[in-house]
């Protein structure tokens, strides 16, 4: 039978000076030492990273019974350390410029026919 990939365990956690794993992600989950801080590494990283940073990881502290989208996903590129921070775009933002626009032209235009 083949694992899924969040169960195999290729994850190494850093507490103070020493090195334990490796770890699948459900058995970082349920490890109550595992803070958003603590350091990880696995084959293809260049240091150790905080979790926080790991977009892999951030499963780790999320409830998996909630279902809504994150605000925002911070990733780090293990090959040359870039971070990258994911933000999504509100669909509603466009709407809310449509109807100000629409709110403003609407003024122009009432102005100038009453004028």
């Amino acid at each position: 039978m083949e694992r899924k990939e969040k169960d195999n365990p290729e994850w190494w956690i850093k507490l103070g000076e020493v090195s334990e794993g490796p770890f699948s992600i459900s058995q970082l989950r349920s490890d109550s030492r595992i803070t958003p801080d603590t350091l990880v590494w696995k084959k293809g990283f260049v240091k150790w990273v905080p979790i926080r940073q790991v977009e892999e990881l951030a499963e780790v502290f999320t409830d998996p019974s909630e279902q809504h989208a994150p605000l925002g996903k911070i990733r780090v590129n293990p090959r040359d350390d870039e971070l990258v921070i994911d933000t999504p775009k509100d669909p509603f933002d466009f709407f809310y410029w449509l109807i100000l626009a629409v709110i403003i032209i609407s003024y122009v235009l009432y102005q100038f026919y009453w004028i």
